[in-house]
């Protein structure tokens, strides 16, 4: 069985693409932490895609931007 099957909480982090609302990259952990953001930004980050003016929005009301 998936080890992330038999969690009791698991915790999603994603990128959406706000032009059509399609989820561009996501990960999955048991802890909700530094590090399952970062993961998730280097996912989307490691296809290679130009990130030049890229914000990046979360529920807690601050904003990243890349210049």
């Amino acid at each position: 069985m998936n080890k992330h099957l038999s969690a009791k909480r698991l915790y999603l982090s994603t990128i959406l693409d706000l032009y059509d609302r399609k989820v561009i990259a996501y990960k999955i952990s048991q802890l909700n932490n530094n590090k399952l953001v970062i993961d998730t930004l280097n996912e989307e980050i490691s296809k290679g895609k130009d990130v030049h003016g890229l914000i990046i929005h979360n529920d807690q009301s601050f904003h990243i931007y890349i210049f």
